[in-house]
């Protein structure tokens, strides 16, 4: 999945946060990341349990969007 985070600044902390969560998060360009969760038994699974990761990290810093495209 491609991970779109508004602040590019914070796009690093993002993908070390998600790869400590047992992500495989790789940035793609200034504000983008592709990451996968290995083992997820389906794309929805998959797709759930990055978002409540995201939301996790994003509890932490206000003001910060990030979108997920399948």
């Amino acid at each position: 999945m491609r991970v779109r985070v508004s602040d590019p600044s914070l796009l690093s902390d993002l993908c070390n946060y998600l790869s400590r969560r047992g992500c495989a998060a790789v940035e793609a360009s200034e504000d983008e990341a592709n990451v996968l969760i290995p083992g997820a038994p389906s794309s929805f699974e998959e797709a759930t349990m990055l978002m409540t990761e995201i939301d996790l990290w994003r509890a932490k810093r206000a003001g910060v969007e990030v979108t997920v495209d399948p």
